[in-house]
């Protein structure tokens, strides 16, 4: 996720550009809290004796789901900015070589069998839950660049009708179909119109927003909006859960309307700092986290089930276990993959 990203920035470019890996490496620390949230979250029994206290996991989720959208957001600002193409099969090969192995890899450590089995689930479902996301970029990073050269093409303000269409069809009419349905205002169901899209449109939208939503804004202003809209989503979603009487991510969702928005505030908040009082030592330790996080994210899940096994992780600590548990996998993936990545052709798949 994050190295093909990484590819695409312009030659000479990348390796000055510290917010962006720094942006990096927290976004794949909250990939990390999210999972290791999900158990808290969705306790029921938590949720109805002690509705208060399963506003925690609510606020790690509200707080943390920015971390995948950036993704896109980053993948997109530097095909904006950069001169000159790169060739589409070799940014490809970024994504589908680790794709292939990582399936593989989860598919041992799940004990799933027999080998069509497997071929089924890597193509049609996943051999493991986190890998969903590598299959969608695949997607955005083929089309992408085909229609933001489409948009570059057209007179100035062209692009917007086919922004706004992909913008109702893929986010505001989903979220209004979860709202209606969700708290029992209107039984219309709106999801056929937004079956054709494979979850691919929605996230192309971050893509095709980047060059409207990203914008030059003072780091307080950023993050006084972020703040805003995660507080507004938190608080839609715990009552939306309630509503439905049980845990429920609809408005977690990466392409929900808040989540969307507060993505691109917190890309603008990233961007807007001034990094360039760092130490030299500050800023390598930052590239080399950035240069690691897409096998972070690779290997993470390997890493929990590895330490939890051992019995190191804190269990049953709602309040700081999540972040406490995701920092300890964090740090051990990132030596993991550190040495990884200097091995001869295993490094492709990092």
């Amino acid at each position: 996720m994050t190295e093909l990203a990484m590819q695409a920035a312009p030659a000479g470019k990348r390796r000055d550009n510290v917010n962006i890996e720094l942006l990096r490496a927290c976004a794949i620390y909250a990939v990390i809290l999210i999972h290791c949230t999900m158990g808290y979250y969705y306790d029921e029994t938590l949720m109805k004796a002690h509705p208060r206290l399963w506003l925690v996991p609510n606020f790690y989720y509200a707080f943390s789901h920015f971390c995948v959208p950036c993704f896109f957001i980053i993948s997109a600002y530097f095909q904006i900015n950069r001169d000159q193409p790169r060739p589409p099969l070799k940014t490809l090969k970024r994504v589908v070589l680790p794709f292939l192995f990582w399936s593989l890899v989860y598919a041992y450590v799940n004990h799933i069998h027999p080998e069509t089995e497997i071929i089924r689930r890597m193509f049609l479902d996943t051999t493991n839950f986190h890998l969903w996301f590598l299959p969608v970029f695949t997607g955005y990073a083929a089309l992408l660049p085909l229609l933001l050269a489409y948009a570059r093409q057209g007179e100035a303000g062209r692009q917007r009708l086919p922004v706004l269409l992909i913008f109702v069809f893929s986010i505001i009419l989903p979220s209004l179909n979860g709202f209606l349905n969700g708290f029992g205002f209107i039984h219309l169901d709106l999801s056929p119109l937004n079956q054709f899209d494979f979850t691919l449109p929605s996230f192309l939208l971050f893509g095709l927003c980047a060059p409207f939503l990203i914008r030059d804004m003072k780091p307080w202003a950023a993050a006084g909006l972020y703040v805003l809209l995660c507080g507004l989503n938190m608080a839609l979603a715990v009552k939306f859960a309630r509503h439905q009487g049980g845990p429920n991510e609809f408005w977690y969702q990466y392409t929900s309307l808040f989540i969307f928005l507060s993505s691109f505030a917190m890309f603008n908040l990233f961007m807007g700092f001034d990094l360039a009082r760092l130490s030299v030592r500050a800023r390598r330790l930052i590239m080399a986290l950035g240069d690691c996080s897409f096998g972070i994210y690779l290997i993470h899940w390997c890493v929990f089930l590895a330490l939890q096994r051992f019995g190191v992780m804190v269990a049953r600590q709602i309040v700081i276990g999540p972040p406490v548990n995701a920092a300890l996998i964090f740090c051990v993936a990132f030596p993991i993959i550190l040495v990884w990545k200097r091995v001869p052709y295993l490094k492709e798949v990092v």
